[in-house]
């Protein structure tokens, strides 16, 4: 005969078969795919950075940033867009060193980011929650939904791009 584990302690019993902890579980929508692709060894070896190579980049990025933190901080106290401007006038930066460093210049841009995709994520989350309890199966209102907005971040980055030359 089992018997489950009692703890007693004063007048607290607590009954530890009771306390198990759910599994987490992976839910698939029904219309999810799954796609197996077979690669030869050589090309998997080659497909990731080694732990060199990405310190490398990381420094390198970080190195590039705060050269551009320091051009900018050079500048006439202006708008951060105006000297931008002023930098790749004079040939000082070039369009390809402004691409994806928002996150190295400027001062509340991780966090900004951060906050941008969980927004983003929030908006999609809760369309698809609003969509299942109508009952709507409409996939391509929510990649609608979904491609907007990141539409938009797109159109966002190309039109600083723009603005810096």
């Amino acid at each position: 005969m089992n018997q489950r584990p009692v703890q007693s302690v004063g007048d607290l019993h607590e009954d530890w078969s009771s306390q198990r902890k759910m599994k987490s579980q992976v839910a698939f929508s029904k219309y999810s795919t799954f796609y197996r692709y077979q690669c030869d060894s050589s090309y998997r070896s080659r497909m990731s950075y080694s732990t060199s190579e990405i310190k490398k980049f990381h420094s390198r990025a970080q190195r590039e940033g705060l050269r551009i933190n320091r051009l900018l901080a050079c500048c006439p106290p202006n708008q951060a867009g105006t000297a931008i401007k002023l930098l790749v006038t004079n040939q000082i930066l070039t369009e390809d060193e402004l691409l994806g460093i928002e996150t190295l210049i400027g001062e509340g841009a991780v966090e900004r980011t951060k906050l941008k995709r969980c927004e983003h994520a929030d908006l999609v989350l809760s369309t698809q929650m609003r969509m299942r309890e109508k009952n709507e199966e409409d996939v391509g209102k929510l990649a609608r939904i979904a491609s907007s907005n990141s539409k938009r971040s797109f159109q966002k980055a190309r039109l600083r791009a723009l603005l810096a030359m």
